[in-house]
């Protein structure tokens, strides 16, 4: 029987995600590994790029979602496609992956690896439960939205705000 309320997503895949997250930073914490100076860059950049993306988000849909008064800044009642969100969809679930994989590089170990890989499956999979969600309830806008921009591909999400500001003048 499924016990979810109609008006909120199943945050199954999120809580998989977060768990495998927790068990990360304890193998980062007992298993210690010398790991090569590139890895460490490496997960420094992801770090950089885990702290915009999982947090701006927080202000972005307290800004520009509109909730009624008195609801959390993330139950938005229209489509927010400024700051973060216009490079991608799921910012936060992007940030969290980041962060993630930052701490599997910081001890590149088998067991770290594959719970960094793990947890960033699952964030993938919550975004796409959100955006079935949103569909439902944000409807055609959202569907628009979805066309513009790309899920968590950053790369790509930079690209066409590139493009499109150079197609404008």
């Amino acid at each position: 029987m499924r016990t979810e309320h109609k008006n909120v997503p199943s945050a199954l895949p999120d809580i998989v995600a977060c768990g495998l997250s927790a068990c990360l930073f304890v193998v980062n914490v007992v298993i210690d590994v010398n790991e090569p100076t590139w890895l460490t860059v490496a997960s420094l950049v992801c770090f950089g790029l885990a702290i915009p993306f999982s947090v701006l988000p927080f202000f972005h849909l307290a800004r520009y979602g509109k909730p009624k008064p008195g609801d959390a800044f993330y139950a938005t009642t229209q489509v927010v496609d400024e700051g973060v969100y216009s490079i991608v969809r799921h910012p936060q679930y992007l940030g969290y992956s980041f962060l993630v994989l930052g701490f599997g590089c910081l001890d590149p170990n088998l067991l770290s690896v594959l719970l960094a890989g793990g947890a960033m499956v699952f964030f993938y999979i919550q975004a796409i439960v959100e955006e079935r969600f949103c569909k439902k309830n944000l409807g055609t806008e959202y569907e628009d939205y979805s066309r513009k921009v790309p899920r968590m591909n950053v790369l790509l999400g930079l690209f066409l705000i590139v493009k499109k500001r150079l197609n404008k003048t």
